[in-house]
C-alpha cells in the first residue's frame, strides 16, 4: 500500500512539473511559438515559412504575426539587394574574374525578388486586415547591428570572400536590413533605442509610422525590378503605384516628401 501511494505521488508530482502542454503540431500556436524560436536561431527563412503558418487561417495571432511578416519580409528584401548590388560592384572592380561575382548577383537578386513579392503580398493584407490606428509588434526584438557590414564593403572593391566571409556577409546584411525595418516602425531613432522599447514587452506603433515603413518598403522593393537590375518593368511600376497609394495615408514631412519624389521618377520611368 505504501508503494502504491509513493507511485501515485510520484506521478502527480510529474504531472504538476510537466507544466502547461505545448501547442498542437499544426496549429496557429505551433507556428507561432516556432516563427519567435527560430527568430532567436538567427533563421529568417524559416521564421517566414512559420510565419506563413500562422496566416493560413483567421487566429488569435493573426493581426500579430501580420506586422511581423511586413517587417521580415521587407527588411529581407533590403538585405538580399544590399548584398547583391556589393557583388555587382565587385564584378566591375575585378575585370580579371568577375564570373564568380556576377552569379552571386543573380543568385541574391532572386531572393530579393523572393522576398519583394512575398513582403508585397503581406503588404497588401496588412493594408486590408490590420485596422485601427495603433500596430502591435509583438515578437523578440532581433539580434544584429545596423552599421554597414565590412565584409560587403571588401566585396565590393573586388576582392572575393572566403566561405567563411561570405556567409558572415549575408548574416549581417539581413540582420541591417531586418533591424532597420523594425526601428523605423517602432518609431525609434536608432536600434538601441528601440531594443530598449522592445524589452518591456510588446510595441505599440501609430499606424501612420507603421504605413511610412509600408510605403519605405514598397518603394525599395520596387527597385529590385528596375531596369538595372532585374529589369521587369510591370513589377516595378505596380510596386511604385502601391507605395503611392500607401504613402497618402502617412501625415506629409520631409522623409515623406523625400520618398513620394522617388517614387514619382519611378513611374516616370514607366512612361518615357
Amino acid at each position: 500500500m505504501k508503494r502504491t501511494c509513493a507511485a501515485l505521488s510520484l506521478i502527480l508530482l510529474a504531472a504538476c512539473d510537466s507544466g502547461p502542454a505545448a501547442p498542437e503540431k499544426g496549429t496557429p500556436g505551433f507556428y507561432w511559438s516556432a516563427a519567435r524560436q527560430s527568430l532567436q536561431q538567427g533563421d529568417y527563412l524559416k521564421t517566414v515559412d512559420h510565419l506563413n503558418g500562422v496566416l493560413k487561417t483567421q487566429n488569435e495571432y493573426t493581426a500579430k504575426a501580420l506586422a511581423w511578416q511586413v517587417l521580415l519580409t521587407s527588411g529581407m528584401t533590403n538585405g538580399y539587394a544590399e548584398i547583391a548590388d556589393s557583388y555587382e560592384f565587385g564584378a566591375r572592380a575585378n575585370k580579371a574574374n568577375p564570373a564568380p561575382f556576377r552569379k552571386q548577383v543573380n543568385d541574391n537578386r532572386t531572393m530579393a525578388s523572393r522576398m519583394a513579392l512575398s513582403f508585397a503580398e503581406a503588404a497588401a493584407r496588412a493594408e486590408k486586415d490590420l485596422a485601427g490606428d495603433k500596430v502591435t509588434l509583438d515578437f523578440p526584438f532581433p539580434v544584429g547591428s545596423t552599421a554597414a557590414v565590412p565584409q560587403l564593403g571588401q566585396v565590393s572593391s573586388g576582392i572575393y570572400p572566403n566561405e567563411s566571409d561570405y556567409v558572415i556577409a549575408q548574416k549581417k546584411a539581413l540582420e541591417r536590413g531586418v533591424l532597420q525595418a523594425i526601428t523605423a516602425a517602432s518609431g525609434s531613432a536608432d536600434a538601441s533605442s528601440a531594443r530598449e522599447k522592445f524589452k518591456a514587452g510588446a510595441v505599440q506603433t501609430d499606424r501612420a509610422v507603421f504605413n511610412m515603413v509600408l510605403a519605405q518598403g514598397l518603394y525599395n522593393a520596387s527597385q529590385v525590378y528596375s531596369s538595372k537590375k532585374m529589369d521587369e518593368p510591370q513589377k516595378m511600376t505596380a510596386l511604385a503605384e502601391r507605395a503611392a497609394s500607401v504613402l497618402k495615408s502617412v501625415p506629409e514631412s520631409k522623409e515623406s516628401k523625400e520618398l513620394a519624389k522617388k517614387i514619382q521618377e519611378t513611374l516616370k520611368k514607366k512612361a518615357a
